[in-house]
């Protein structure tokens, strides 16, 4: 997948292709791309009850593409709009 990214990278930057790319789309892109993997990056929690570990990949905390970023981000917005923006309503 990588390598396919790079070709477009290298056909975009000689003029092969003719695309307008704003200059934080290829950091999002590498960023969606190093999303979720454990290879790039994590963190190790543990339990202090049972003593149970797990490791935890980064996320890229994108604002482009990401669904995993996307969705965690719209339930955080709207877990915020219901505790603290909008009035409780009777029904």
């Amino acid at each position: 997948m990588r390598d396919n990214v790079e070709t477009l990278y290298g056909a975009i930057d000689d003029g092969a292709i003719a695309v307008w790319k704003p200059k934080h789309a290829k950091k999002e892109r590498e960023a969606y791309l190093d999303c979720g993997l454990l290879c790039r990056g994590f963190a190790r929690l543990r339990c202090e009850r049972c003593e149970e570990s797990r490791l935890v990949a980064f996320s890229c905390k994108g604002r482009g593409f990401c669904p995993s970023c996307l969705g965690r981000r719209m339930c955080a917005t709207a877990a915020n709009l219901i505790e603290d923006v909008l009035p409780e309503v009777a029904f």
